[in-house]
């Protein structure tokens, strides 16, 4: 799963087209030279302030606040679902005083996908990452599905010095007033499995019916 092929450029798909159907271990192995080459072209189409760090298997994608400076207090400010950097890079510009690291939540906006698809195998999957940007420490900030996230983060990261949640649910299966708008993504993206699976598992929403989960 952690090579997750479906999510490759297409031509790179084609040129493992045989390895894919095959699923020998030197097929495996040839795949992971594919998803190799896929992480060295997304790291290549991004340019400062954006910035590629290293996940637990793939990659997510940041922006420093433009002032940054050492010895600032740091927060990572994670988006909510389906969301990119750019729906919460506003609070930049009223808090000053701080250093910003906007993030892509794994399977949004540049990230790669999660190879678990939850709250707990997003916080896997960004935690590296977040620790490696900000060794010295860092306070999180999650807006919506964001915040389950970060509060994952906060659980299992000594680093972690502050959290603050912005509108986060708890029980993300009884969000009644997102199926909608999740079902109208789908609609848009039918060939976008990540989407499907990510509002399946996450949020229980099939294309055509919500399904509650305890």
């Amino acid at each position: 799963m952690t090579l997750r092929w479906w999510d490759w450029a297409k031509d790179i798909i084609e040129r493992h087209a045989r390895d894919i159907m095959r699923g020998t271990p030197e097929a495996l192995d040839a795949l992971e030279s594919g998803r190799d080459t896929w992480h060295a072209r997304l790291r290549k189409e991004f340019n400062a302030p954006l910035e590629m760090l290293h996940g637990r298997t793939g990659l997510a994608r940041a922006r420093r606040s433009a002032q940054w400076r050492q010895g600032r207090p740091a927060w990572v400010v994670l988006l909510g679902t389906l969301g990119n950097i750019a729906t919460v890079q506003g609070i930049e510009k009223h808090l000053l005083d701080a250093n910003f690291l906007f993030v892509d939540l794994p399977g949004c906006g540049g990230s790669t996908a999660p190879a678990e698809m939850s709250v707990e195998g997003s916080a896997d999957e960004l935690l590296p990452a977040l620790l490696a940007a900000v060794p010295e420490g860092v306070g999180v900030i999650g807006a919506s599905f964001g915040g389950s996230v970060g509060l994952t983060i906060s659980r299992r990261a000594t680093q972690c010095k502050a959290l603050v949640l912005l509108d986060t649910p708890f029980s993300a299966a009884k969000l009644w007033h997102n199926h909608a708008f999740l079902r109208g993504a789908i609609a848009a993206r039918l060939d976008d499995r990540y989407l499907r699976s990510f509002t399946l598992e996450i949020y229980g929403v099939t294309p055509t019916a919500a399904v509650e989960r305890d």
